[in-house]
């Protein structure tokens, strides 16, 4: 189990942040209504690192997981596919390691 860190905004409106152990982002993102979901950051060490990100209604940082599953297609389609960010870290189960993206 991962650490994570997720912003959602609540009902209310307001901002919220909530830490949560789950498998993969793919899990985090969808433990939540998805348009509820600005950000997942995932702990490494003592730093957390973006692996889902929004800017307005697109998305611009994705996790390869949450990427291959289609989601972004179908609930945020004003986002182009091809200019989506891999994450600075991204996990390499083969390995048993992450690899940095710069």
């Amino acid at each position: 189990m991962n650490n994570y860190r997720i912003i959602i905004k609540c009902q209310a409106g307001f901002f919220t942040i909530v830490d949560k152990q789950s498998l993969s982002p793919l899990d985090c993102l969808k433990s939540f209504k998805l348009h509820a979901v600005h950000s997942i950051e995932e702990k490494h060490g003592e730093n957390y690192f973006n692996v889902f990100a929004l800017k307005g209604p697109r998305v611009i940082i994705a996790s390869k997981d949450i990427y291959e599953s289609r989601l972004i297609q179908t609930y945020w389609s004003k986002t182009d596919m091809q200019r989506i960010s891999k994450p600075v870290t991204e996990y390499n189960h083969v390995t048993k390691s992450y690899t940095h993206t710069c």
